[in-house]
């Protein structure tokens, strides 16, 4: 990827100017106060199989020094020196720490020497959690504008690591857009993509082979466009969308996306036969963002009331669900589990997370395009009960907290947000306790030097958790030149 090119090697330079492993030095003196980094990590809680959470002190100063301490610990396992305020910890010696100390507290002591010493500052905790994430994080990255489109990729990263690889880049394809990758239960086996352009169509990968389809059978309006595969990989549900984008001069919403219309279907990437009902599929409402529950029996989307000319400030989205029967095709009726217009509210992107209790939604003041709206939060609702909560815990005001996805165990998502410099989309990772719905504060996905945040231009773009490497990328560049076969309406 171009723009990782271009920051290596002053990345390299920054990070041969620290060192590890040396002999700790305990303060002279005690701030008092917390250091100022660049992330704070101070009080996640960091899976065990997660790279090492780098960090740069930003204090002025001639020297830095970070330790890791085991609890009881009279001294520290792992300390990290530089001139420059980048704390380089070292993986081996990371992953160890962080495996032998599962399920307790590990905690980093930072320190600056100037003139007058050593300084000290309040330590942070962090709790190293039992539970591991699936090891690969797949997402887009893009430009955020317009005028460069056309330079974009579709990356995976070892969360364990930091090895970002490619799954396909469009330089390889005559430079078409690429989007809506998709993964089955995070299945790195089963996966799908959506190619616009010349050659334009959907790549499928399942059951070791992958072909070029048309999920969008004649008689549907529009192509299929937002995808979620089924639990066990066999139906992909699409809303099938008329989308638009609007350009403002001023306000703090330059960029407006919106559906004209959109429909429901579900694709069968077995028989290529595609299935829809009147109850999902119509001129009164608009369907999208469907996503599947656990039991690969009921789809949850959103829908809001088709209004012709009405602006869209005023189109709102209310969270369904309707049944599907995979033996038969057939749908049930339509239900209606959160009223989010009566409440002046819109939803999008929703997540049942793998137990099936919860559900993860994007909220928004209208429309559906949320990575658009400062305003978007995440929310939760038990699907026992019904009831919502904002997730206050992992929100921050004004920060486009929006698109998410759930790990394979259930113990972690991840979601974008632009809090950092409200441009941007940058994924974070969060704990999550199935028992009471409730996540850990938020880990900036970690990088081998996190100035990298400061400096790339591109966006991360739909992350999704995925459970191992993809290793077809030269399949999905053979299938993209080959004719689509178009799906049949059951």
């Amino acid at each position: 990827m171009k723009i990782l090119n271009k920051i290596a090697l002053p990345a390299l330079l920054a990070l041969a100017l620290s060192s590890c492993g040396g002999a700790y030095t305990p303060p002279d003196h005690q701030a008092g106060s917390p250091a100022d980094m660049f992330p704070d990590y101070s009080g996640v809680t960091v899976p065990p199989n997660l790279a090492p959470l780098n960090f740069r002190i930003l204090n002025p100063a001639d020297e830095f020094q970070a330790a890791v301490w085991a609890p009881g610990s009279d001294s520290p396992q792992i300390v990290v020196t530089s001139s420059d305020g980048l704390m380089e910890i070292p993986l081996d010696e990371w992953r160890a720490l962080l495996s032998a100390h599962k399920g307790d507290s590990l905690t980093i002591t930072t320190a600056t020497r100037d003139g007058s010493g050593w300084t000290g500052y309040t330590p942070m905790t962090l709790y190293v959690s039992p539970d591991t994430i699936d090891g690969y994080l797949a997402y887009r990255l893009l430009y955020p504008g317009y005028e460069l489109w056309n330079e974009m990729g579709i990356y995976q990263r070892d969360l364990s690591t930091y090895t970002q690889t490619p799954i396909m880049e469009n330089k390889d394809v005559d430079k078409m857009c690429m989007n809506c990758h998709s993964f089955s239960a995070g299945d790195p086996n089963t996966m799908m993509m959506h190619v616009r352009g010349k050659d334009g169509g959907t790549l499928i990968h399942t059951d070791g082979r992958t072909r070029k389809v048309n999920p969008s059978p004649e008689g549907m309006a529009h192509g299929a466009t937002y995808p979620a595969w089924s639990p066990k990989g066999r139906f992909i549900a699409f809303s099938a969308n008329d989308v638009r984008q609007f350009f403002h001069r001023s306000g703090t919403k330059t960029i407006e996306v919106s559906d004209m219309a959109a429909d429901l279907m579900v694709y069968d990437t077995q028989d290529n036969r595609a299935f829809t009902d009147s109850a999902i599929c119509g001129d009164r409402y608009i369907e999208t963002f469907p996503t599947w529950a656990p039991d690969g029996e009921t789809i949850y989307f959103c829908r809001a009331e088709q209004a012709a000319g009405a602006a869209i400030d005023s189109v709102r989205y209310d969270l369904c669900r309707v049944s599907f029967d995979p033996s038969t095709g057939k749908f049930g009726q339509v239900e209606k589990i959160y009223d989010a217009r009566a409440e002046g509210k819109s939803v999008s992107f929703p997540r049942v997370s793998p137990d099936g209790r919860w559900l993860m939604i994007t909220r928004s003041d209208y429309g559906n395009f949320s990575i658009w709206h400062p305003e978007s939060s995440l929310c939760i609702i038990d699907l026992t009960d019904m009831s919502l909560r904002e997730m206050d815990e992992v929100n921050a005001p004004g920060a486009v907290d929006s698109y998410h996805s759930w790990s394979s165990n259930g113990k972690w998502f991840v979601f974008s947000s632009k809090r950092i410099d409200g441009l941007w989309a940058r994924p974070f990772i969060a704990a999550f306790d199935p028992a009471t719905g409730r996540a850990g504060s938020p880990i900036l996905l970690p990088q081998l030097d996190p100035d990298i945040y400061k400096e790339m231009l591109q966006t991360f773009n739909v992350p999704e958790l995925v459970r191992g490497h993809v290793d077809f990328s030269a399949d999905l560049l053979d299938a993209v030149h080959t004719p689509p076969s178009r799906a049949v309406m059951n």
